[in-house]
């Protein structure tokens, strides 16, 4: 529902998607299918953060917020 949110800009906060063990690998192909035959109306990398790293995902958000922790 959140990235949904985001793919029509209904809000701007950062969604990561902490892809532990490629336990989401499916979902990240799916979407980058969606992404190449055109239905996100985002890039998918504006869309979601995927990373298999805790403290890349860390990194991101600190980021994304202005640093706030």
């Amino acid at each position: 529902e959140i990235l949904e949110l985001r793919k029509h800009r209904r809000h701007d906060k950062p969604v990561v998607l902490l892809n532990t063990a490629g336990f989401y690998d499916g979902l990240v192909i799916q979407l980058r299918r969606m992404e190449q035959d055109g239905f996100l109306p985002l890039r998918l990398d504006e869309l979601v953060y995927v990373t298999e790293e805790p403290d890349a995902a860390m990194t991101y958000l600190q980021s994304s917020v202005g640093g706030a922790a």
